[in-house]
């Protein structure tokens, strides 16, 4: 049997890389630019936990300008909140595009954000407007994410 105090060390790094682990598994990792496809239902939110190179995607909330249910034969001013935690030290800049997509994953609606500027260190919610009509919203079953870290 081996004496406490050498094995005491042992339990010490295995306790700290299973905790170390534990805290990662929630978080994918991606080169850039990240390419996926989710399922999606307008006004749910999406937490893509993906890593890209630092730059960690946490958060997309797609709703209606004044929270109202889309819809049907309306054009609808759509607010897209993307957070972002950048984990570098040095800034990044993001390119975001969303493809609202139908059942049968065919193109509704792409959502273009403008290019994103996060500093090193930080976290922030970026938000952007569109304009979708309520059928579009109403068909959306999954959302096609994209995304370039530079």
């Amino acid at each position: 049997m081996m004496p406490l105090r050498i094995c005491y060390p042992f339990l010490i790094v295995g306790l700290a890389v299973a905790a170390a682990s534990a805290q990662d598994e929630s978080v994918r990792q991606s080169d850039s630019p990240y390419q996926e496809e989710m399922p999606y239902r307008f006004g749910d939110d999406l937490e893509p936990a993906i890593d890209i190179e630092g730059a960690r995607w946490q958060r997309t909330r797609l709703k209606t300008k004044n929270g109202e249910a889309p819809e049907a034969g309306r054009e609808h001013t759509v607010l897209a909140e993307l957070e972002f935690d950048n984990q570098r030290r040095g800034g990044v800049t993001l390119t975001v595009v969303l493809l609202l997509q139908d059942e049968n994953g065919d193109e509704l609606q792409r959502l273009a954000c403008p290019e994103y500027r996060l500093g090193g260190n930080k976290s922030k919610v970026f938000k952007s407007k569109f304009s979708v009509t309520g059928d579009d919203l109403i068909a959306t079953r999954s959302v096609y994410l994209f995304c370039r870290v530079e």
